[in-house]
């Protein structure tokens, strides 16, 4: 097996023959090793991620599951807006318990609590992206544990 690798270290592809190798690449038999910057940004894709997964699996409020993912959440502040604004007294909301009525009083905390849990779970994400970018050495990367210090999912208020 051929390869043609960029001549700036961002990647490499298959080829058949040295002829189809470009001006921007260089030949080689082996596949190369990642660089340092390579390894450093799946580090942050896998912990950008990690977050999108942490972000969207929904929280428990005082007993109740609340779904976070996006639909959900353009559905929450969806309701919020129409109680804050007047357009309704009450809203039917569906949760794993069953339906239930929700009126600004009620639905407040949740959105409060939905927003902030979110916001956590970014800042979490920049203090890790920070952290991986300080680092200096791909073993140092490879190591570096970003599952760790996230909000908790469980949250009464």
């Amino acid at each position: 097996m051929s390869f043609a690798v960029r001549k700036d270290g961002k990647g490499w592809r298959t080829i058949s023959s040295p002829e189809d190798v470009t001006e921007d690449e260089v030949y080689s038999d082996t596949i190369p090793a990642p660089t340092f910057d390579q390894i450093v940004s799946d580090k942050l894709l896998a912990l950008a991620d990690y977050r999108y997964q942490r972000e969207t699996a929904g929280i428990t409020l005082n007993g109740t599951k609340i779904d976070t993912d996006d639909r959900c959440k353009i559905l929450l502040n969806s309701a919020y807006t129409s109680l804050k604004n007047g357009f309704c007294t009450a809203k039917q909301w569906k949760t794993e318990q069953g339906w239930i009525n929700v009126t600004l009083t009620e639905i407040e905390p949740i959105v409060k609590a939905v927003d902030a849990y979110i916001q956590d779970c970014f800042n979490n994400e920049e203090s890790h992206q920070t952290a991986i970018k300080a680092l200096t050495t791909i073993d140092a990367v490879n190591a570096y544990d970003f599952t760790t210090c996230w909000p908790s999912q469980t949250i009464t208020s």
